[in-house]
């Protein structure tokens, strides 16, 4: 009696994460990386919101396309590109926002907000932190349950600046 209860507990709380997930991912941003593993890393993570530029150098028309694929069935969006850690990656960021390209799409998409995310100083890209926060799970908390997806909306995505903000403040650094 006791395992029928605690599978049925557990069919229960699935179910709950899977509404929640759905949920999360109608609300969530479209997150752009550099490389299909890093995609990848996070999509087997349960981060359903996120495609790979294969690269650094972004196209108006592929902004225009997250834009727009960001709002899906939604009134705003939000794009958070969140590019290596390492100087090409924080090149091409700051390319993006010198650019005018991201002025010049607030204005043909004002309804949606473009973010740049920065990955803690530990990391050198997106599957970088997947690889680091299961590592530090196993090793301080054995038995308990991962959420490398909640781990890192909170500590990559959340804190991601509004585009203008993230170039201000590095132009001033």
């Amino acid at each position: 009696v006791e395992d029928r209860n605690n599978a049925r507990l557990e069919q229960e709380m699935q179910r709950g994460k899977l509404a929640s997930n759905k949920n999360k991912e109608l609300h969530a941003p479209l997150l752009i990386v550099e490389g299909y593993m890093d995609a990848i890393a996070l999509w087997q993570e349960g981060i359903r919101n996120v495609v790979a530029s294969m690269g650094t150098a972004l196209t108006k028309e592929q902004l225009l396309d997250a834009a727009k694929l960001s709002k899906l069935d939604r009134q705003t969006g939000t794009v958070v590109v969140c590019f290596d850690r390492d100087k090409a990656g924080v090149r091409a960021a700051e390319r993006i926002c010198n650019s005018g390209l991201l002025f010049a799409l607030s204005s043909e998409v004002p309804a949606v907000r473009f973010k740049i995310a920065t990955l803690p100083e530990k990391c050198k890209d997106p599957a970088d932190y997947v690889e680091m926060k299961k590592s530090e799970h196993s090793a301080n908390q054995m038995g308990t349950i991962i959420d490398v997806e909640d781990d890192f909306n909170f500590e990559v995505v959340e804190p991601a600046m509004e585009w203008m903000e993230w170039y201000m403040e590095r132009l001033l650094s």
